[in-house]
């Protein structure tokens, strides 16, 4: 048992973010298709089953984090491979599991029980992690692009009433083409009927806090940001403020553990501005492989704050009492799509200007050994803008996300219940990501992924993928994350949370108060500081105190006297709890800058 929880997490991983757990491509399935594939990929992936897979899972699983060129494009070769064979995503991942199995025998048992699982796990879940994406439960979210409008009460545009977990439609049609960064006036294309499953539950994970190995952590290094780079970020970041209706916003970046271990800057960035009765909150993750990606970043979230900041502070759409689906296609509701669709494109205009501010400089030159381009600050951009809007005999809050890249953004309502409100874009091949850039900034495209939504909020939180991909599949993930967040004393314990105790016991293993008060969700490690000493770290976990309560996380989050009776009693602020959980929380495999932006109730 020891061994199959020292493993089967990381495979997990390993699977999802090499793109061997998601379906294929149309673009990888033609290029195939071109060199009459079937022998030649044959051998590829032979190739690669049996030497590549398992050496490079060894190598990280001992803490070496990079590829080479050659296993980088084994790997996509291979992806390549399933998808020109029509091969499903369950045959691409048995060859690899066969691989992983060979290379590292003593996880085989731990690897067949994440391949095996066809169906969802009834059994209460720990952590979460990618761990569902290679058990084939679950469709990769960056393949889908529909619009849903979350509605109490739960009316979709053009559809049927909202009863469970909503599952878009995949985009079929041709990218469009490039055009000029300008102004939109373009109007909302008509939202195809979204089809809506029986609601799942999320398959079982390992906790999220296993303790590190020793042999693991001694590999890794903790360096200091670079001196002789322009354009520097600093170690942290953490910011707060409040909405006009004075919800409390926390906002915070770290950095990753490879950025700490090669000795580089943090990529990612986020702002926040409120502008008349509207909020405005931005994040952006510079690509890891562009030099100069944090300056991308950091350009465009400031612009799109700006601009819509500029736009929304003297807008305000017409009262409504009663929203209904067609509500969102209303003359007033598309002049608020087109100003996130325009605060896009500024953001874009703001990256092309930072690089031509800098072209001049021959700093940057020398240090990538030829001129800057715009693709050297290559980064996503996720905007969302909330007001408060009357509602039947009350108020609820209006939110639209737009997003262009990976990440989250995501509401979480007053029952606990996750609202996606961005679907993330992939690139060409499974586990590419699309950047902010002139083929991405078409205003038909951009309008097309705004995710409108009207609910009784709890916390609204954007997040870029370092966050983002420890919490997936992000739905119910961010249920789980606004769980992680209370119980750790960065959110306030829910206003429900007086509830009696013996009540939320009810249905659990836990027979009263007292057997509840032993139980802990406390995990405890040794985090690397950048003295390279280590010191240990507590960090909480919702899953873990789910599963000792036999119930699922989310329905632990809705029962607020079990979250109030766990939550740590910090005494540091929220915004620094923010930034010391951010900091601690562990997951493996999770190696990426994270920043995490949250208003909540």
């Amino acid at each position: 048992m020891q061994d199959e929880e020292k493993y089967q997490n990381m495979i997990a991983v390993m699977l999802h973010r090499w793109g061997l757990s998601n379906e294929g491509s149309d673009t990888g399935k033609s290029e195939w298709q071109k060199l009459n594939s079937d022998q030649v990929s044959e051998k590829i992936c032979s190739a690669v089953a049996k030497a590549v897979l398992g050496r490079i899972l060894k190598q990280q699983l001992n803490g070496s984090l990079k590829l080479s060129n050659t296993d980088e494009a084994l790997l996509k070769a291979f992806r390549d491979w399933g998808f020109a064979n029509e091969r499903g995503k369950e045959d691409v991942q048995r060859i690899a599991i066969q691989a992983l199995k060979a290379a590292v025998p003593q996880s085989a048992a731990a690897v067949q029980q994440v391949s095996s699982s066809s169906a969802p796990s009834q059994s209460p879940s720990p952590v979460p992690s990618p761990a569902a994406s290679a058990s084939g439960a679950y469709k990769n979210p960056a393949q889908s692009v529909s619009r849903p409008v979350a509605i109490s009460g739960s009316p979709l545009p053009n559809g049927p009433l909202n009863t469970g977990a909503h599952k878009p439609k995949t985009d079929t049609s041709p990218p469009s083409p490039a055009v000029t960064a300008a102004p939109s006036t373009n109007k909302l294309p008509s939202n195809p009927t979204p089809e809506v499953p029986a609601p799942i539950s999320p398959p079982a994970r390992v906790p999220a806090t296993t303790p590190v190995p020793a042999t693991t952590l001694s590999q890794w290094l903790y360096l200091p940001l670079p001196t002789d780079e322009p354009d520097p970020h600093t170690e942290f970041d953490r910011r707060e403020g409040s909405s006009f209706e004075s919800f409390p916003i926390l906002g915070s970046r770290v950095r990753g553990k490879k950025h700490k271990h090669d000795g580089t800057h943090c990529d990612d960035w986020f702002s926040f501005a409120n502008a008349g009765p509207w909020t405005i909150l931005a994040v952006s993750d510079g690509g890891g492989s562009y030099r100069f990606s944090r300056v991308g970043a950091r350009a465009s979230c400031e612009a799109a704050t700006e601009y819509l900041s500029k736009k929304l502070a003297e807008y305000t759409p017409k009262n409504r009492n009663t929203w209904e689906p067609a509500s969102f296609s209303e003359p007033d509701i598309e002049d608020v799509k087109t100003c996130l669709v325009d605060s896009v494109i500024a953001g874009w205009n703001a990256v092309t200007a930072a690089v031509k501010e800098r072209t001049t400089n021959p700093v940057y030159e020398q240090l990538l050994g030829r001129p800057l381009s715009t693709k050297d600050l290559y980064c996503t951009l996720l905007v969302a803008v909330h007001m408060t809007v009357p509602y039947e005999d009350g108020e609820r809050s209006l939110i639209f996300g737009l997003a262009v890249g990976d990440g989250m953004v995501a509401a979480v309502n007053q029952s606990g219940r996750s609202l996606l409100l961005m679907t993330p874009d992939s690139g060409e091949h499974s586990g590419e990501v699309r950047f902010l850039d002139q083929r991405e900034v078409d205003p038909d495209k951009l309008r097309a992924k705004i995710f409108p939504a009207l609910c009784d909020l709890r916390a609204l939180m954007l997040m870029t993928d370092g966050v983002a991909d420890d919490y997936f599949p992000n739905d119910p993930g961010m249920t789980w994350l606004y769980g992680d967040l209370v119980l750790n004393g960065v959110l306030p314990i829910p206003s429900d949370s007086d509830s009696d105790l013996e009540k939320a016991l009810a249905g659990t293993k836990v027979s009263s108060a007292s057997e509840f008060s032993a139980i802990s969700c406390v995990s405890e490690f040794e985090q690397l500081k950048l003295d390279q000493t280590m010191q240990k770290v507590q960090v909480r976990s919702i899953s873990q105190l789910a599963e000792q309560l036999g119930l699922p996380p989310e329905e632990v989050v809705r029962r607020a006297a079990l979250l109030k009776a766990k939550a740590v009693e910090s005494p540091s602020s929220a915004l620094q709890s923010l930034q010391n959980w951010l900091d601690s929380y562990h997951v493996r495999g999770s190696f990426d800058d994270r920043t995490l932006l949250v208003m909540h109730r």
